[in-house]
């Protein structure tokens, strides 16, 4: 990996509010590497560039900080694709259990080979739908994050994922009205907007909801 995209790397996740010690650093580099590998043969990102990646993985890390604290909670992925945020937040937070979900084989097979290699003995790939996997992982939840759905539809996937004390997270250009219309039927809840700055991207906003309704 360029040294130019491991300095843009560390001062990008001290911007975002999460700064990396060499642990984690050191894992997110090997992670940068295998995801290029991959998409050199199959796209599992639609940009490729090296800036882009680190870009994503910097919006993932904006995430950390509204993860649960307590330790052994399940965090849900909605559609991981190439690993974001999931695998990024599970270098981050070694201490909770992540299952990762997606419909396509080929991105499931890049994320369990990323969690044997790094490794990261808390990532579970499933190869699902997430109307599929509510009949196993249904109010499991303490987290569930995407960053690849469009929100409306991303609320009522994550709905039935949520547990009734968890979070459903979505990084998203800010709008808090938006963001409410597009809760609306979902028994979620709209409860938190936190913007911040994106290096290369401008202002984003993480929006936080809860359950208020089954």
């Amino acid at each position: 990996m360029d040294r130019r995209v491991v300095d843009a790397l560390a001062r990008g996740a001290a911007d975002v509010g999460h700064p990396l010690d060499v642990r984690s650093a050191a894992a997110l580099v090997r992670f940068l590497d295998g995801l290029s590998e991959w998409n050199a043969r199959i796209r599992l990102t639609g940009e490729r560039s090296p800036a882009a990646l680190v870009r994503h993985m910097l919006d993932s890390l904006a995430v950390v900080s509204a993860l649960p604290q307590a330790p052994g909670r399940l965090v849900i992925d909605v559609g991981s694709g190439g690993g974001f945020p999931g695998i990024v937040l599970a270098i981050a937070r070694p201490d909770l259990d992540f299952v990762l979900l997606d419909a396509r084989r080929r991105a499931v097979s890049f994320l369990r080979e990323t969690a044997r290699n790094l490794p990261l003995p808390n990532v579970r790939a499933l190869h699902r739908r997430a109307e599929e996997a509510a009949s196993e992982l249904g109010g499991r939840g303490a987290a569930v994050v995407s960053r690849a759905v469009r929100l409306d539809v991303y609320l009522r996937l994550a709905a039935p994922l949520v547990a009734d004390d968890g979070v459903v997270l979505a990084m998203q250009t800010p709008g808090r009205a938006a963001a409410e219309r597009a809760a609306a039927g979902t028994g979620l809840e709209l409860v938190d907007e936190r913007i911040y700055e994106l290096p290369g991207a401008g202002r984003r906003a993480l929006h936080v909801f809860r359950r208020v309704r089954p």
